[in-house]
């Protein structure tokens, strides 16, 4: 455990460290990537299906509604 003045100047060169290292970086901008994809498919999907399958967006929406619970049973 890290305590006191050595503590705290230790952290910013741990921290560092940490931010340029490659692995933790792509690590981080895959989990960037995945947020901004699924954010965008459960904003837009509902009018994808609309205008591609010519589908009302309630029709849509219970379409996306009937697929998020097995989504989230296959993870």
């Amino acid at each position: 455990m890290i305590t006191g003045l050595h503590g705290r100047i230790s952290f910013p060169r741990i921290a560092l460290r940490t931010l340029r290292s490659p692995i933790y970086l792509l690590v981080v901008l895959g989990q960037v990537n995945l947020a901004a994809l699924l954010s965008g498919l459960a904003t837009f999907m509902a009018k994808f299906i609309e205008k591609q399958f010519s589908q009302t967006i309630s029709f849509s929406n219970m379409m996306i509604g009937e697929h998020n619970p097995a989504d989230v049973r296959l993870g």
